[in-house]
Order: structure tokens, then sequence, then C-alpha cells
């Protein structure tokens, strides 16, 4: 009699979990969601060379001899073996990369940072970076201010630095700094750190990280996210292009759930940003994508 009622409940607790399963990995199932069909794939061989923009000299995403290093560089070598696409990356001012997308002059734009006005001239990828400002001061300053520091607060009583003609720039004096020193560059920023006479220093949180972790410097400084300044990279298609973005996209996806974007961030920023989309496990891409 035992043995009778072990089995039905055995049996219901199986389905149960067998559902939940299914539910919690359903986007991974969907082959749409990240592999391109074949009319995707005609598309991108009769597309022929695609031409995307990346900012010109901008440490950490796009910097070496000719611009050939760089977070967006890895990205875009991901993607070109991803879709195994001809794809040719042109470094230019911003102005004029806006300007050639906007002519239809090039395919798309890596690195632009989203905004509600921008999603209704241009077509989107999934973002693939979460960025922020961020308020860099050195270890000591919890010495002097405490252990929680209120970096609005910081801003408004401090000598800070932000880099000239900037959106960090614009915070610093959104703000309402005691006093401003433009900068040309977060080395120079760091120098002026190390040798007191700025109190902080705001920049784009990645490449503030970027650049401590480089010199050695993470461990010597605090790097404090700015409210209301938080926002996503993703790379921008006319909306010509619209079928072409839907193909980045499902590469961007790919990428994003096989894990290949935490691994840039180690890379080049030395910790990883979470993204929305959760990543199976590594046994669940072993058994439905071979490893």
């Amino acid at each position: 009699m035992l043995k009778t009622k072990i089995k039905p409940f055995l049996i219901i607790a199986f389905l149960l979990l067998t559902v939940i399963f299914l539910v919690l990995l359903f986007p991974y199932l969907r082959p749409d969601s990240y592999l391109l069909d074949i009319g995707e794939r005609t598309y991108l061989h009769n597309k022929g060379e695609i031409i995307i923009a990346a900012k010109e000299s901008f440490l950490p995403f796009s910097c070496g001899l000719e611009m050939s290093l760089g977070y967006e560089i890895d990205l875009i070598n991901l993607l070109r073996s991803e879709l195994k696409a001809d794809i040719k990356v042109i470094h230019m001012p911003w102005l004029v990369a806006i300007d050639k997308l906007n002519n239809n002059e090039i395919d798309a734009i890596s690195g632009m940072r989203i905004t509600s006005e921008r999603k209704e001239k241009y077509h989107f990828t999934t973002p693939y970076l979460p960025i922020s400002h961020a308020l860099v001061l050195p270890v000591a300053a919890r010495d002097v201010v405490g252990e929680k520091i209120d970096p609005a607060a910081f801003i408004k009583h401090n000598t800070i630095a932000a880099h000239e003609s900037s959106a960090t720039m614009e915070t610093v004096i959104q703000l309402e700094a005691r006093e401003i020193v433009s900068i040309s560059s977060p080395s120079e920023a760091i120098s002026l750190l190390q040798e007191k006479h700025i109190d902080g220093w705001v920049e784009n949180h990645q490449v503030a990280l970027y650049f401590l972790y480089n010199a050695d410097l993470e461990n010597e400084h605090l790097i404090i996210p700015l409210a209301k300044t938080q926002g996503e990279y993703a790379m921008a298609f006319s909306p010509e292009n619209s079928r072409l973005a839907t193909i980045f996209d499902k590469a961007l996806r790919r990428l994003i759930v096989e894990d290949k974007l935490l691994l840039l961030d180690k890379t080049w920023f030395g910790m990883v940003f979470p993204r929305p989309q959760t990543s199976p496990s590594p046994l669940f891409t072993w058994l439905f994508w071979g490893g």
C-alpha cells in the first residue's frame, strides 16, 4: 500500500520539476532567440562588407596602434567570428560618426549610450555593457568623512576633477562642486589625486577601473557610482538597417548567454558587470550547444 502511494507522489514531483526546468530555461530553448535562420544568413552573405564606426581614441574602448585594441574592438571581433561576416571598423570623431549614420554612409555605431531620444532615431541592439559615472577617491578619504560617503555631498564640498567638455564634467557642474579642475586624461587625474591637488575625480566607471587597474592602484582608491547616471551601451543602426540590427542582436544575445562578455569585462576592467539576461549553467551550454 505504501509503495502505491509513493509512486503517484514521485510522478507528480517529477512532472512539477520538469515544468519548472522548462519554464526557467525557455529563453535558451528558443532557437530564434540566438540562431540565424537561412534568410538571415543569406541576407548577411549578400550584404557584403559591414561598416561599423567606433569612437576615436577612447581608452579602454579603443586604443593602441591604429585603434586595434580595446573593449569595443574585442567585442566586434567576437561578433565577426560569431556571424562569420565581413566587418570593417572605422574610428572617427563622435559627431562625424553620428552624421555618417544619419546619412547611411555607415551601417552602425558601436558603444552608443541608449537614451529615449535616440531610441526614436535608431535601432538598438541588446545592451551589452552597463555604464555609469563614478566618484574616485583615495581610500584615506574614509578617515576624514567616515565609512559611509555621500558622493553628491562630497562633490559639493570639495575640489573635483573631470574631463573637459565631457558628460562627467556636466555631472560635476550639476552637483555644484566647490571647485572644478579640468583635466585632459585619466592619468592626469590620478596624478593630481596622488599629489593631493584635488579631493576627488568623476569619471566613467569603466574608464576609472581600467586606469586604476592597470596602474595597480585599484586597492588604494574608492570608486563610488553616482546616482542617476546609470546607462547602457549598445550598437545603434539606422532605421533602414533594422534587419541587420536584428541579426547583430541575436549574435550579442548568444555572446551574453555564453558568458563571453563577462570575460571581456574581466580582461579590460578587472571585474565583471551584471547583465539583465541570466546565463545558463556550463552543463546546459554543453548539452545544447556542444560546449
